[in-house]
């Protein structure tokens, strides 16, 4: 499905920002108003500001790198343990079923924002279409959609948080840099003299990110 990309007007994202306060203000909608939760602090046209390319190649390094890092993990949470599920024992089982169990809820959590999403278009349909005639009737469709989509949203979000603390216990049995894939990123990432940092959560440096960035390290 192709979608037309629009640049952002300070009228944009007031009009964003009402429609995400319409629907309860709930930070798991986000997504679906451009995630426009607040007011502008400036009023300041957009094609005025300019981003620091810093700050912003720090965020995605380190959301690329945590991306491939988990792909990582889960490659070796399968390979080490190379064995018929019937012969596991209880501890690896566990992994196992806790892994199928988190990849089934972010499924259930996707498919819901897909639906709310289409909810929320036939909204939008509504709040452009209905005829002033139609207006208690309007008003009726409006308010059930919002509800619904409050709900389907809350739903997905739950599941998702499901997923989060069953993935958090599959972390607790693989550590960073533990594993046989992840200790081979980290000796990569040594011989380019990249290193992770002890503070921040364990973030990059710039110029580090620019290397990764710029350069075929893996």
């Amino acid at each position: 499905r192709e979608k037309a990309v629009i640049s952002r007007t300070l009228t944009s994202l007031s009009e964003d920002l009402e429609r995400f306060t319409a629907v309860g203000a709930e930070l798991s909608s986000a997504k679906l108003f451009n995630n426009v939760i607040a007011p502008a602090f400036f009023d300041i046209p957009l094609d005025q500001v300019c981003e620091a390319g810093l700050h912003i190649s720090l965020g995605v390094g380190l959301r690329l790198f945590n991306q491939l890092e988990n792909e990582f993990q889960e490659i070796d949470l399968v390979l080490s343990l190379g064995k018929e599920f019937d012969t596991l024992d209880s501890a690896e089982q566990q992994l196992v079923e806790w892994l199928r169990q988190a990849q089934a809820l972010e499924t259930a959590a996707n498919d819901l924002t897909e639906e709310a999403e289409q909810h929320q278009i036939v909204y939008d349909w509504l709040c452009a279409t209905a005829e002033p005639e139609a207006a208690n009737d309007r008003e009726q469709q409006l308010g059930q959609l919002r509800d619904l989509v409050k709900e389907t949203l809350k739903s997905a979000a739950a599941k998702r948080s499901e997923a989060t603390t069953t993935h958090k216990q599959i972390k607790k049995k693989m550590k960073r840099g533990i594993t046989p894939c992840c200790k081979q990123l980290e000796t990569n990432l040594l011989e380019l003299h990249i290193a992770l940092q002890a503070y921040h959560g364990g973030s990059f440096v710039g110029n580090h990110v620019h290397k990764m960035l710029e350069v075929r390290v893996f």
